[in-house]
Parts: C-alpha cells; structure tokens; sequence
C-alpha cells in the first residue's frame, strides 16, 4: 500500500479502535518494537524493555498500547533537566507536542515544567502524544447513558472492526519506524536526543478457547 494512501487510512482506523466499540467485536493485535539507529548496545529483553546508554544517562523504553514508559538514569555529576516543551512523538515524519505523567488533560497544550533528575538518580515517567487524548462526548436515554470522559486513542490501532481492509492495514505497519525526540538541558547545555524505533512485528491475539 502507498505511503499516502496508508496515512489517512491509518489515522482513520485509529480514531476507530479507540471508540467503545472495539469492546465488543473485532480481532485485537500486539505490536513488537524495538530501539534502532544507535551507536550503543541494544537490549530488547523478554518483557519488552528496550535499552539506552552512553556517557550521559541510561534509558530503559517500554511500548504499551496508548504510551511510552521509560526510567531514565542520569550518570553524569550534573542535574539533568527534561524540556518537555520541545520534546516530540515524531510519526510518518510529523511531529507533535506530548504530555508526560503529572499533567492534566485540560492542561496537555500548556507550558510543562521541566523535570529535575540529579546526579545518581533516576526518573521514571511516560510519553502520550496530545493529539491522541480527546473528550468522549456522553449520551443520555431512558433506557441507557454514559457519560463523557476523557480518553487515549492507541499509538498504533490494535483492533481491526472485524474488516478485512482494516486487518490489512493494522498488519503492514510491520517494519514502519517512529521516534522521540528529547532535548535534555546538562549543566545549562542543551544536548538534543532522538530515540528511533522500529515496529517488528504485527501479531492477531489469539483468544483461547473457553470450553
């Protein structure tokens, strides 16, 4: 399938597999990532942690479905300080604002302060794309209602609406790559960061049987 033509079908498709829909029917899929493109020894253990390190800091990734965990060591004698404001989720070569843990929804597109890691410490924290967190209007009957909330649309859809068309789609993503962009401030220097990614694999849940 086309680069253009996969996009916005993709994007489609995502805002689909966040509705409450995907809760009733539809196959759901488990992606497989790894770290690429650096110079540093790359570890992807059996629980998905994915491993970062140079004379700086070390970083331990994992993917879930709607975020990115991470624990980030600073082994330098500085603090280290994380500018959340220029920091970025870049896919398909667009990049966009991201939230981290701490914040709220309503406040996703403000100014975020900078988080602190000292010398020998760590900071454990998450990556969510603004873009993917959206208000769910509710509905309200005699018969049912739910009311409105705020919700996380997936980093990749992982349900295909029982259509055929949306399978294929969900399982060409395989080989696709993304990454985060993260300027950390040591010792008043800015030193910019790229963490680059790899989607591995693409793999239909396999419910088991219940009889």
């Amino acid at each position: 399938m086309k680069l253009k033509l996969f996009l916005p079908l993709l994007f489609i498709l995502s805002l689909g597999a966040s509705s409450c829909i995907t809760t009733y029917y539809g196959a759901n899929y488990k992606y497989t990532y790894s770290l690429t493109d650096t110079s540093n020894k790359i570890v992807l253990d059996t629980t998905g942690i994915m491993h970062f390190e140079d004379s700086v800091i070390t970083v331990d990734f994992s993917i879930g479905q709607k975020q990115i965990s991470f624990v980030m060591k600073n082994k330098s004698a500085h603090t280290i300080k994380i500018n959340w404001d220029e920091t970025l989720f870049i896919k398909f070569g667009t990049p966009g604002k991201v939230m981290h843990s701490g914040v709220k929804y309503t406040e996703r597109n403000n100014s975020q302060p900078m988080s602190i890691i000292p010398s020998g410490t760590s900071h454990e924290d998450i990556i969510l794309p603004t873009e993917n967190v959206y208000w769910r209007d509710g509905y309200y009957s005699q018969y049912s209602s739910r009311p409105g909330g705020w919700e996380e649309r997936d980093l990749f859809p992982s349900n295909d609406l029982n259509k055929p068309e949306n399978k294929n789609i969900i399982l060409s993503a395989k080989g696709m790559q993304f990454r985060v962009f993260m300027p950390l401030i040591i010792n008043g220097v800015q030193k910019e960061y790229n963490f680059n990614f790899k989607i591995l694999n693409v793999a239909q849940v396999i419910k088991p049987n219940t009889y």
